[in-house]
C-alpha cells in the first residue's frame, strides 16, 4: 500500500508517495519505509522520538505539535494522533475487524472467564477463533503474553489480520475502560458486546464512577447486533437506554431471557443450576465455583445461542472441558484446598470470600496485596473486606510497580479495624509463610494475581506465578 491510499485525507500534503512498510508508534520499533505516529502518552510524548524514527528509515510523520521538518520526509499534522492511528491502522491491515465476527467483553469482572468460555467452546467446536485478553492472546496453540488486558491497537488489528488469514471466523476480546478512553479499539467492528457488571475500579485514571460508566456505554453504544447485559446490575436502565441496538438480558434475580435458578453448590462436585429461557429449561452442571461464575457463564451461553450454536453441546462442554487459569482455579494438596484468583477490586474480593466461605470447613486463610499506582481508593475498602470475611490474612506485594511499597500496605490498612493480620512484604515468604502456619481442611485464597507470569518490583518485571509458587512451597513444607 502507498502513502497516498493509506492516508487519502490529507494526500495533497504528501509529496513522497513511498510504500508503506508498516505503522508504528514506536520508534524503536520503525523500520525502513514505515510511517511513525508520534502519540502523547501520559508519561511520555511521541514527537520527542520523531528525529530517531527518520534515522531509523520513517519516511512519514504523523504529528500533532508543532516539529521541526527534516527535508524528504512526509509530515501530516493530524488534531488527534491516537483517532488518526485507528484510522490508518484499520487500512493497513484491509478493515479485518469487518471480514471477522468481532466480540467484545466489557465490565469490571468476569471479562477472562466470559471471553475463555466463548472461545473455548469455539476450540471445542472446531471452529478456529483468536482470543485476546488479561492471558494474552491464543490463537490455535500459539499463546503469547501481552502488557495490557486490550493490547495496543497495532498488536491487535496484526494479530486479528494474521489469524484471519489462517482461517479464524469469530476474534473474542476483553475491552477494557482504559482501552476505549485510549482509543486502543478504535474503528473495530464489533458485531456482539458483553458487558458483565461495573463496581469500584481504575477511578485513579477515570477520577469519578460516571465518567467509567460512560466510557463503558460508549463502547455498547456502537455494537452493531446485539449486547448481552447483566440485568441484575443496579445499573441496567441506565445502560439500556444507550444502547441502540438489540439487547439480550441474562439474571438470577430478575426476569430475563435468560435466568438461573436452583444453584446448588459444592468444592467437591461444583455447580449446578437451571437455565430458563422462553425455549427451554436446562440444567447445567459445571465444575467452575461460586455464583459469579454462574453469572459468567449465562453470559458465554447466551452469545453461543445467539450464534446458533447446540446448547445441549455447550452444556456438554461446561461439564467436562472448562478450565479458565487464575480464575477461581482450586489445587487440593495434602489436605488443604488452595484458591487462585485474579480479584483485585472490592467487588470481586467479597464475592470471592463470600463464595469460598460457603464451602470452608476449616479456617480460610488470605494472601493478598494492592497494585501500585492504580487506583488507591480501593485499598482500605479491600482490607476491610478481607480482614472481615477471613480468619486470618496476610497483606503483601501485588505489582508495586514504581510505588513505595510499604505505603501501598499503609492505605490498605487504613480501612483495617481487627488484629487478625500480619504483613510480609515478599509475596513468595508470604504464600510460604500462610502454607506453613495452615492445618488440615483449611481453604487458602491467594488473590490479586490469577494466571500472571510475572512481579512488577521499581518498574522491574521478574519472574513469578501463584500457582507454582504453591506447588514449590508445599513441597518444601511437606517433604
Amino acid at each position: 500500500m502507498r502513502i497516498k491510499s493509506l492516508a487519502k485525507e490529507y494526500k495533497e500534503v504528501i509529496f513522497y508517495n513511498h510504500h508503506v512498510n508498516g505503522i508504528k508508534n514506536n520508534s524503536l520499533d520503525v523500520k525502513e519505509n514505515d510511517v511513525f505516529v508520534a502519540i502523547k502518552g501520559y508519561s511520555d510524548d511521541g514527537h520527542k522520538y520523531i528525529k530517531e524514527a527518520i534515522n531509523k528509515g520513517a519516511k512519514t510523520i504523523i504529528y500533532e505539535d508543532d516539529v521541526i521538518k527534516i527535508s524528504g520526509i512526509n509530515y501530516i499534522l493530524v488534531d488527534d494522533c491516537k483517532k488518526y492511528l485507528g484510522v490508518i491502522a484499520n487500512r493497513f491491515f484491509k478493515e479485518v475487524t469487518k471480514k471477522i465476527y468481532m466480540i467484545g467483553i466489557t465490565g469490571t469482572n468476569g471479562k477472562t472467564t466470559i471471553s475463555t468460555l466463548i472461545s473455548s467452546f469455539l476450540d471445542y467446536s472446531g471452529i478456529s477463533n483468536i482470543l485476546i485478553g488479561t492471558n494474552g492472546i491464543k490463537f490455535n496453540d500459539c499463546n503469547y503474553t501481552t502488557n495490557n488486558t486490550t493490547p495496543d491497537i497495532l498488536l491487535c488489528l496484526n494479530a486479528i489480520y494474521e489469524a484471519y488469514k489462517k482461517g479464524a471466523k469469530y476474534c473474542i476480546m476483553e475491552v477494557s475502560s482504559h482501552a476505549i478512553k485510549e482509543l486502543r479499539v478504535y474503528g473495530f467492528n464489533y458485531k456482539m458486546g458483553i458487558f458483565s457488571n461495573i463496581t469500584h475500579d481504575h477511578l485513579d485514571y477515570h477520577k469519578s464512577m460516571t465518567d467509567y460508566m460512560y466510557i463503558k456505554a460508549h463502547f455498547l453504544s456502537h455494537v452493531k447486533d446485539v449486547v448481552i447485559l447483566n440485568k441484575d446490575i443496579s445499573e441496567y436502565s441506565f445502560f439500556s437506554k444507550l444502547i441502540e441496538t438489540k439487547i439480550i438480558s441474562y439474571s438470577i434475580n430478575n426476569n430475563s431471557d435468560f435466568k438461573a435458578s436452583n444453584i446448588i453448590k459444592s468444592f467437591e462436585n461444583g455447580t449446578t443450576f437451571k437455565v430458563l429461557t422462553k425455549e427451554y429449561k436446562k440444567t447445567i452442571h459445571t465444575p467452575l465455583i461460586g455464583k459469579f461464575n454462574v453469572y459468567n457463564i449465562l453470559a458465554a451461553m447466551t452469545a453461543i445461542t445467539y450464534l446458533k450454536f447446540n446448547i445441549d453441546d455447550f452444556s456438554r462442554f461446561l461439564k467436562f472441558y472448562v478450565k479458565i487459569s487464575g480464575r477461581m482455579e482450586m489445587l487440593k494438596m495434602n489436605n488443604r484446598c488452595f484458591i487462585i484468583d485474579y480479584a483485585h477490586t472490592p467487588d470481586g474480593v467479597l464475592n470471592v470470600c463470600l463464595n469460598i466461605r460457603e464451602y470452608t470447613n476449616n479456617k480460610l486463610k488470605i494472601v493478598i496485596g494492592c497494585g501500585g499506582n492504580r487506583d488507591k481508593e480501593k485499598r482500605p475498602l479491600i482490607g476491610e473486606i478481607v480482614t472481615k470475611y477471613a480468619d486470618y490474612v496476610i497483606f503483601t506485594n501485588d505489582n508495586p510497580r514504581n510505588e513505595n511499597e510499604e505505603e501501598i500496605i499503609r492505605d490498605i490498612l487504613s480501612g483495617v479495624s481487627t488484629n487478625n493480620y500480619d504483613v510480609i512484604l515478599n509475596r513468595q515468604k508470604a504464600i510460604y509463610q500462610i502454607i506453613k502456619d495452615s492445618e488440615p481442611n483449611d481453604c487458602i485464597a491467594i488473590l490479586g494475581k490469577g494466571n500472571e507470569t510475572y512481579q512488577i518490583i521499581n518498574g522491574i518485571k521478574y519472574p513469578f506465578n501463584d500457582i507454582e509458587c504453591i506447588k514449590k512451597i508445599m513441597k518444601r513444607v511437606f517433604l
